[in-house]
């Protein structure tokens, strides 16, 4: 939307106002029906809005060849991602004797949630060692994963905290030109621009920042900010400190990475 202004001959305004807004989603398979309970698989059931279906179920075969297939859901899905895009813009144009000025700064608002996570439903690992002839040692081909599959006898997994990450951030720009006629045979064309962006932060206290210097866990402020870490946090970590609601939400302090999520920390 644009609104455009003559305040006299050698004045005018500009005013624009934009949004745009991008959604792609994609879901695995049964998103809506939760097997786990239909399988009576116990324990923490991470069923939810889209976040059906199985886990992923690895059939880990070291013979060549690959016996089985893995069956359940993908990794990564489901995956919701929005961009929203605010932009606010201004300009003005002044000509004044041998000069066309033009002057300008832009606002934008970048709003980017998601939901794409790597183990929304869990997955699991079983391989054939686990039921090989004991003296036929590891990495023989005398046990199968299938068999580990069916006496429940699991090699690993892992599952991943199912949060909707709310990523925002702020830009500014700012400009200045100037197109000044010389001579007749002559014109000069000057101009700036500066951009600024903000960091990256999460709206609402979702994300953390891990800092090896201190081996703290930072968390900033927001309305989930005293959410619950994964189960396992503390016995896994019995070193690292957690620091809840630190500073705004861009914790972005040096030598940092981002910490993860999953519950198999």
């Amino acid at each position: 939307m644009s609104y455009t202004r003559v305040w006299k001959p050698s004045i005018i305004s500009e005013t624009r106002v934009g949004f745009s807004r991008l959604v792609t989603s994609r879901v695995g398979a049964n998103p809506n029906t939760d097997e786990f309970k239909a399988l009576g698989i116990g324990g923490y059931d991470p069923v939810g809005a889209l976040n059906g279906g199985l886990p992923q179920i690895h059939f880990n075969d070291t013979t060549d060849t690959q016996r089985y297939s893995q069956i359940g859901a993908n990794d990564w899905l489901p995956s919701k991602e929005f961009s929203n895009v605010w932009d606010f813009i201004q300009n003005v144009a002044i000509n004044k004797g041998g000069h066309a000025l033009k002057f300008g700064g832009e606002y934008r608002i970048i709003k980017l949630p998601f939901f794409q996570v790597p183990y929304p439903h869990g997955e699991l690992n079983l391989n054939q060692n686990d039921t090989a002839l004991p003296q036929v040692g590891p990495n023989a081909s005398s046990g199968d994963p299938m068999a580990s599959f069916l006496l429940g006898v699991v090699n690993g997994g892992q599952i991943s905290t199912t949060n909707f990450i709310s990523t925002q951030k702020i830009g500014w720009a700012f400009y200045g030109q100037d197109d000044w006629k010389v001579t007749p045979k002559l014109t000069v064309s000057l101009g700036l621009r500066y951009e600024l962006f903000s960091p990256f932060d999460e709206r609402f206290g979702r994300q953390s920042n891990f800092v090896f210097d201190n081996l703290t866990l930072y968390v900033p402020k927001g309305k989930d900010q005293n959410a619950a870490l994964p189960p396992n946090f503390a016995t896994a970590f019995p070193n690292v400190k957690v620091s809840l609601a630190a500073a705004g939400p861009m914790v972005t302090p040096v030598s940092t990475i981002i910490f993860g999520s999953e519950a198999t920390l």
